[in-house]
C-alpha cells in the first residue's frame, strides 16, 4: 500500500490523555513518562480542547527555568559556545 492512499483517521492515536490548564509543569512530564506519551491535551472545565503540551514543550520550559538559574546563568555563554 502506497503511504498516499493512508488515511490520518487510520492511524490516529485515540489513546489520549488530557490535563486541565492548572496542571503543573511537573505533574505533566510525569504523566507523560508514566503513559510513555509524547503529548497531552490541555481542555478546559467542559472538556473543550485548549491545546496541546509536547514533550518539546516541556523540555524547553526545563531549558529555560535551568537557564536563569543562578548558577548556570553565569556559565551560560561558556554552555552555549560549545554547542
Amino acid at each position: 500500500m502506497s503511504v498516499k492512499k493512508i488515511l490520518v483517521g487510520d492511524i490516529v492515536n485515540r489513546n489520549v490523555f488530557t490535563i486541565n490548564p492548572c496542571t503543573t509543569v511537573n505533574e505533566a512530564a510525569i504523566l507523560l513518562s508514566e503513559k510513555q506519551a509524547s503529548d497531552l491535551m490541555v481542555v478546559d472545565e467542559n472538556n473543550h480542547f485548549i491545546g496541546v503540551v509536547s514533550e518539546g514543550d516541556l523540555i524547553a520550559t526545563s531549558f529555560q527555568v535551568l537557564k536563569n538559574c543562578c548558577p548556570l546563568k553565569k556559565r551560560w555563554g561558556k554552555l552555549r559556545k560549545s554547542f
